[in-house]
């Protein structure tokens, strides 16, 4: 019996159906957070120098979102792209956690800071999972 070919749908691009459930859910909730951040921003009597941090919060969202919401549908035929995703999500959202930590005074802020990292690192590791689990089913 031959194997089965790997289903075009959320399995395609993660080994572990886990792996990437993971990651979506702490998409969503580092996007959550980073909106409330943003808006609790918009509270604080120096908002003009908050200004920075409010649009990376924002942006944040915006990435956040998007990559929550490809992992969550059928993405098959573009591996590399989510693959891309993936990276740039992880690289915003820990750009972002380390300046809420530098800059925003809010008092949640710090939530937003381990959402952030969480999401970066599920996005990481969802990344990892992939390569590692395309390196080791090559044919020789």
């Amino acid at each position: 019996m031959s194997p089965e070919p790997p289903s075009p749908g959320l399995g395609f691009l993660a080994p572990d159906i886990d792996v990437q459930a993971a990651c979506v859910a702490a998409c969503v909730r580092a996007s959550t957070v980073c909106s409330v951040t943003a808006d609790a921003c918009l509270d604080e009597d120096g908002v003009a120098d908050l200004r920075v941090v409010i649009r990376l919060l924002l942006d944040c969202v915006d990435v956040l979102t998007a990559t929550s919401t490809v992992l969550s549908r059928h993405f098959g035929s573009l591996p590399a792209a989510v693959g891309t995703l993936l990276s740039a999500c992880a690289d915003l959202s820990a750009t972002c956690a380390d300046e809420v930590e530098r800059s925003a005074p809010i008092e949640h802020g710090q939530r937003c800071v381990d959402e952030c990292r969480r999401a970066a690192d599920a996005c990481d590791a969802l990344v990892g999972a992939t390569i590692s689990a395309r390196t080791s089913g090559r044919r020789r």
